[in-house]
C-alpha cells in the first residue's frame, strides 16, 4: 500500500493529531496565538532597525510597484522561509517526539509528519493573512504595479 493511500485511510487520526499540535503549540504562553503574528512582525522590526537605522541602507524601488519600504519585501520573503524552516524542523523530529505513541500503537508513521506539516500550514495562513493586512493598509502606497489595480 502506498504511503499516500495509508495516510488517506487514516485521515481521522491525521485530523486529531493536527488538532493536538494546534492546541498544544501555545497552550502555556502568555500571548497564545497572537505570537504567530507578533513573531514575524518583531523579526521585521529588528531587521528594519538594523539595516535601515544602524546601517542606513535602503531598498531600491520595486519594479513596477515603486515600493521603497524594506520591511514589505522582507516580510514577503521571510514568511515563506519561516514556513519552510518550520515544516522541515517539525517533520524531522516528528517520529522522535512521538516515540511513546510509535512504540505502542500500529499506524502509518507518515501521519505524524503530515500532522506537523498541517499545523505549520495553519500558522502560515495566519501569517499570510497578516501580510495581506499590512499590504492593504493605507500606509502602503498603491500603484499600477499591484495585481489588483487591473481589476
Amino acid at each position: 500500500m502506498s504511503p499516500v493511500v495509508s495516510v488517506l485511510e487514516s485521515r481521522e487520526l491525521l485530523w486529531n493529531l493536527t488538532l493536538r499540535e494546534l492546541r498544544t503549540k501555545y497552550r502555556r504562553s502568555f500571548l497564545g496565538w497572537t505570537w504567530s503574528m507578533l513573531n514575524p512582525l518583531a523579526t521585521v522590526a529588528i531587521y528594519s532597525f538594523v539595516f535601515g537605522v544602524l546601517f542606513k541602507s535602503s531598498a531600491p524601488p520595486g519594479d513596477p510597484s515603486g515600493l521603497t519600504g524594506f520591511a514589505y519585501f522582507l516580510l514577503a520573503a521571510l514568511l515563506p522561509w519561516n514556513f519552510f524552516a518550520l515544516v522541515t524542523n517539525l517533520g524531522m523530529g516528528a517520529i522522535a517526539n512521538n516515540s511513546g505513541l510509535v512504540r505502542r500503537v500500529a499506524f502509518p508513521r507518515e501521519v505524524l509528519v503530515f500532522s506537523n506539516a498541517l499545523h505549520a500550514c495553519v500558522q502560515f495562513s495566519i501569517e499570510m493573512g497578516l501580510l495581506c493586512v499590512v499590504l492593504l493598509s493605507p500606509v502602503v502606497p498603491f500603484s499600477s504595479g499591484f495585481p489588483w489595480s487591473s481589476l
